[in-house]
């Protein structure tokens, strides 16, 4: 597993917090550029730059009402999208969830 601990370990996945390589140079930043990966989200109606795309991430780190959770495959530690739990209402217990699944598994595909 990569340097950053795990959140949440499950059989084939791991959840981790997002780290500032997986938007420089993992395919994080291309996701959000791509209207068949965002079709059914409310990211990708504009372009994003990488510094855009870091800038919200760590923004929202320290954030109380947001979480954001890099998606890891356990076979290899690839990344393969991430899962964010945005305006967090702890009194009235819901928030929203947003999901990104931007590669497609190897486990799946049997590559």
């Amino acid at each position: 597993m990569n340097k950053e601990k795990p959140i949440l370990i499950g059989h084939t996945i791991y959840l981790r917090n997002p780290l500032d390589e997986d938007i420089k140079e993992g395919n994080w930043h291309d996701w959000y550029n791509d209207m068949q990966i965002t079709k059914y989200n409310m990211h990708g109606v504009y372009p994003i730059t990488r510094d855009k795309e870091l800038e919200y991430i760590n923004n929202n780190k320290n954030k109380k009402s947001n979480i954001t959770l890099a998606i890891i495959e356990k076979n290899g530690d690839r990344l393969v999208g991430n899962i964010s739990l945005c305006n967090i209402d702890l009194i009235n217990r819901n928030c929203n969830l947003g999901l990104t699944i931007g590669e497609k598994s190897s486990i799946s595909t049997g590559v």
